[in-house]
C-alpha cells in the first residue's frame, strides 16, 4: 500500500460557477446527458466510460497526481450519484470537492490509501 498524499486543492464555496456561461461546462452537460443511457448497472464498461469522460475535468480540478484516485472514488459511488454528476458540472466540482475531503480526513486518521 501507497500513503497517498491528498492534493491541497481550493473548493470555492461560492456556487457562482453554476450560473456560468462558460461553453466548456454546457459542452460537460450535453456530453454527459448523452451519455445517461449507457449508465446502467448491467453495462460491462460503465466505470471505464464514466471515467475516461469525467477523468480530463478532475485533473483540471486536482492536478495530474490526484486526478487516477479522486476519479476511482467518483466511479465508484452508486449510479444516481454518477448519473447526477454528468449532466451537471456543477455536481462534479461538489463531489470532487467531497472526495478530496475524504481523503484528507482519512490521512489525518492515518489510514492508509491504496496507490490507483
Amino acid at each position: 500500500m501507497v500513503n497517498a498524499v491528498a492534493p491541497q486543492v481550493q473548493i470555492v464555496s461560492d456556487r457562482s460557477y453554476l450560473q456560468s456561461a462558460d461553453p466548456k461546462h454546457n459542452a460537460y452537460n450535453q456530453k454527459g446527458f448523452n451519455l445517461l443511457p449507457a449508465v446502467v448497472l448491467e453495462n460491462p464498461n460503465l466505470k471505464q466510460m464514466v471515467g475516461e469522460f469525467i477523468y480530463g475535468f478532475v485533473e483540471e480540478f486536482v492536478g495530474e497526481a490526484a486526478a487516477p484516485k479522486i476519479t476511482g472514488m467518483l466511479i465508484d459511488l452508486p449510479i444516481e450519484e454518477i448519473k447526477a454528476y454528468l449532466y451537471d458540472y456543477g455536481r462534479l466540482y461538489v463531489k470532487v470537492g467531497e472526495a478530496i475531503g475524504l481523503l484528507q480526513q482519512l490521512q489525518a486518521q492515518g489510514v492508509p490509501q491504496q496507490a490507483q
